[in-house]
Order: C-alpha cells, then structure tokens, then sequence
C-alpha cells in the first residue's frame, strides 16, 4: 500500500486508525505542521495513542515548546511504561529543563524496572541513581534509639525503698546508672 492510497483512505474517514501511518510518514519527510495536525486530529479520536503523542511530542521540541513536550512524554510514560523511546527523551528534556536529580531518578527506575539491559538506561543510571545514593545522609541507629527512649531521671519518680533491698549490690548498680541520690538512699538504709 503506497501513501496515496493511505492519504485516500484517510481524507475518507478521518476516524480511521491508519491516521498514524500517514503522520509519520509527514514527520519522516518533514512536513511537520501535516504531521502535527493528522495526529492532533487522531488524538481526539484515540487520546492515549502512545505514537501520536510521541510525534506531536517530538514536534513540540523542534517548535521549543520543551515544558509542552515534557508533560506529554511524562503522560505517555504513566500510560505504558514500557515506551523506551519515550522515556529516553524524557530524560533528555529534564536534564536540559535542569529537573531535580530525584525527579529524574524517579524515570530512571521505571525504565530500569523493564530496560535494565540497555545501554543508555544503564548510563542514566550510573549518573543519577549512583549521585542520589551517595548524597544521601546515612542514618545512625543509635540517634533513632535514643529519641525513642524516655528519660526516665527526669521524670521525677518518687518511690519508697523496701530496707531488705538496701545492699550493697543495690548501691553499686544505682552508682553505674548514675543515679547518685538513690544510692545516697540505700547507703543510708543500710547505715541504720
């Protein structure tokens, strides 16, 4: 089947899902504003067509519109993440809209989850996920431990001391927990 008869074929029945065909062939010849319009006019029809959306995307960066071609190509990742194409200029366009490295981790994952093979995921994925990894702070298990725990010295607990447990391995345990006024206690006790 030649253009001619797709074109035909098309200019009969606009709903037809051939629209996508003639649109990347005006994007391969570079008749961009006959690419833009077949597929801004297939999108209406079929809004989640990853392709279509793809082309007006890449049309969208030739016309600079790179925040509009951002948002298009993020649509058609959360619609099926296993575009590579998509994600690949996707982290194109961030990286040259500046996007957080956290961001642009964020796609790296997703493409890595189902492209953990190719080249240019594995490349992302040195540089943002290997810099995230790296900045992160490291968190120590004994800070964590400590703001959980109470302070129970300066709860001001009252209690009264049994005489039988005044001994002197009560006293030496109340000594190594610093608890100097009830081991003044016990020596007292013990005193009398």
């Amino acid at each position: 089947m030649d253009i001619q008869e797709i074109e035909q074929i098309y200019a009969t029945n606009v709903k037809t899902p051939a629209f996508i065909i003639l649109a990347n062939y005006y994007y391969e010849k570079k008749l961009y504003s006959h690419a833009q319009k077949i597929c801004e006019e297939g999108l209406i029809i079929y809004p989640h067509h990853d392709h279509a959306n793809y082309i007006v995307a890449k049309i969208n960066l030739l016309h600079g519109e790179i925040k509009a071609a951002e948002k298009i190509l993020k649509k058609i990742i959360n619609q099926d993440t296993f575009n590579i194409k998509s994600i690949l200029l996707l982290l194109k366009v961030m990286e040259y809209l500046n996007r957080s490295p956290k961001s642009i981790a964020s796609i790296i994952l997703k493409g890595n989850k189902y492209y953990y093979f190719h080249p240019a995921v594995q490349n992302y994925y040195k540089k943002y996920i290997d810099y995230i990894n790296k900045t992160k702070p490291i968190k120590k298990k004994n800070d964590d431990k400590r703001k959980n725990t109470i302070d129970r010295s300066s709860l001001n607990i009252n209690f009264k001391l049994n005489e039988k447990l005044a001994t002197k391995t009560m006293y030496k345990l109340y000594l190594s927990q610093k608890k100097y006024d009830l081991a003044k206690t016990i020596l007292e006790m013990m005193k009398n």
